[in-house]
């Protein structure tokens, strides 16, 4: 399930209980904003409005982490970084992308390292908790990439995109980085090729 808010589904979560015989929650690596051990930081460049915006959301994943916990006699709690996807419905990934096609030179793409997962590697992790009666907290953290590798290695320079104005720059709101199980940076830059593949297709014609 990927629920967001614990005042709406705390009910459903009890109903769910009583007629299944596992449960499954896709949370959030940004929980951790709550775990002072680890003393997640904001880029600089991340305004409050943001930042108030991120937490809040860490927050009800956090509580919602708490009612499965209380709830469900067999559980699996997925904490993923953010994902990157052929078919990602919030756009982040091509965002990603476009910024990069806007970019002329790799001296002037920034030297900001982001941490992402794959979705085949999240889809996995679902299909590997489902016959798994441990109850348990997953953490995958994808893995940690430049930019700057991003760029070169799809070969961006070719693009010559425009961005609109008001635009922000998906992936990079966090200095710091989340702990957990990795994905290879090979699968990772594939499943941008993809992205940006289709991309380049649809602008071209």
């Amino acid at each position: 399930s990927c629920a967001y808010d614990p005042k709406l589904d705390k009910e459903i979560f009890k109903f769910l209980s009583q007629i299944t015989n596992k449960f499954i929650l896709i949370s959030s690596s940004y929980v951790d904003i709550h775990n002072l051990e680890k003393q997640c930081q904001f880029r600089e460049d991340i305004n409050k409005e943001y930042q108030d915006i991120i937490i809040s959301y860490s927050k009800k994943k956090l509580e919602l982490e708490i009612l499965v916990q209380n709830i469900f006699k067999n559980f699996t709690i997925l904490r993923s970084v953010p994902i990157v996807s052929e078919h990602d419905h919030t756009n982040r990934t091509i965002k990603l992308i476009k910024f990069l096609s806007s970019i002329k030179k790799i001296n002037d793409v920034p030297d900001i390292t982001i941490q992402i997962n794959t979705a085949n590697n999240f889809v996995k992790l679902i299909l590997d908790s489902i016959n798994n009666n441990d109850n348990k907290i997953i953490k995958s953290s994808g893995s940690m990439i430049n930019l700057k590798t991003i760029f070169k290695t799809l070969n961006l320079q070719n693009i010559n995109y425009s961005l609109k104005n008001n635009f922000k720059l998906p992936f990079c709101e966090f200095q710091s980085f989340f702990e957990g199980d990795s994905v290879s940076k090979n699968e990772l830059l594939n499943t941008l090729n993809l992205v940006y593949l289709d991309f380049k297709k649809n602008y071209e014609k």
